[in-house]
């Protein structure tokens, strides 16, 4: 059976939501929990210097701390057994991609550190490069803990009502919210026309235009379709109207827990000219966001050697 794989923020001290999380939704949906964490110090490693003997020991002191503590933070949290991936590495990409790639998760759940942005402009953040690269869904988890009866919220687009993207978010959707004990709502963001351009355009256009009272009826008879046909679980569905990532944030605060969304591999300049829904909302909510390849999806990584 595929695992949970959960990646841990680098530092000791931290609460480590993805990790409460991933032991709950490992739990529900009866999958076995892997545990990957970077332990690299920086501190540590220039106060030792050049000593290769030396700091060859404190590499595994750190990591045998991190061991300890971890398997404490476990049993804690009554995870059972837990497999620990530990790696001491300025540079971990290539490994958590080599092990994504080795264990083929069921799902990747890391946190959604805030970061300035500066921050975002010099490095991309390690959640940002998960929801664009890895072949599986991810999980980015803010800090505050999910409410009782979380609302997991699909995000679809019934414009493409047979494609496969929707498909896998409804199916993500629909085995969340068993895991976490909520309900699945699904919505559809209309984006009108710009007004102006509206206003500009032959008068052919205007014409041509249906309704906004049309368009929502017909947006909410298809949602409702494609809910009743793929989604077991208690649910409801609302056709939003605005900009996408500002409907979604703004529906999220109103019904708080995990919105759940699609997304596709542009490459990096198409990404940086268009943006990302998924980023941008995670850039601005306190809620949680999973997001979902289409099937078809194919990774940008390849198997390296270590």
């Amino acid at each position: 059976m595929k695992p949970v794989l959960a990646i841990l923020d680098p530092d000791l001290r931290h609460d480590q939501p993805a990790l409460v999380k991933a032991v709950q939704v490992a739990k529900q949906l009866d999958c076995p929990l892997q545990v990957y964490v970077n332990c690299w110090d920086a501190p540590t490693v220039r106060a030792i210097g050049l000593d290769e003997e030396r700091l060859q020991k404190a590499i595994e002191s750190l990591m045998a701390g991190w061991e300890r503590h971890l398997n404490a933070r476990l049993d804690e949290l009554g995870a059972g057994d837990v497999e620990l991936h530990l790696v001491f590495e300025m540079r971990d990409l290539p490994f958590l991609s080599n092990l994504v790639l080795d264990i083929e998760p069921r799902l990747l759940v890391v946190h959604a550190r805030d970061t300035s942005l500066l921050q975002r402009l010099t490095i991309t953040p390690l959640h940002w490069t998960l929801i664009r690269k890895a072949p599986c869904p991810v999980l980015c988890v803010s800090d505050a803990p999910w409410p009782k009866r979380p609302v997991v919220v699909a995000a679809v687009d019934v414009d493409e009502s047979e494609s496969p993207l929707n498909a896998a978010i409804l199916s993500q959707a629909d085995a969340l919210a068993v895991a976490v004990g909520g309900e699945v709502h699904g919505v559809h963001v209309v984006e009108y026309p710009d007004e102006t351009l509206i206003t500009l355009s032959e008068s052919e256009l205007v014409v041509a235009m249906p309704s906004p009272a049309e368009v929502l009826e017909e947006k909410r008879a298809v949602l409702a379709s494609l809910l009743s046909q793929q989604v077991r679980s208690a649910h409801q569905y609302e056709v939003l109207e605005g900009n996408p990532a500002g409907a979604l944030a703004s529906y999220m605060e109103g019904h708080p827990g995990i919105l759940v969304m699609g997304t596709v591999y542009r490459g990096p300049v198409k990404r940086l000219l268009l943006g990302s829904t998924a980023e941008r909302i995670l850039q601005h909510s306190q809620n949680d966001v999973l997001v979902v390849k289409a099937y078809d999806f194919q990774t940008p990584w390849q198997r390296s050697e270590d």
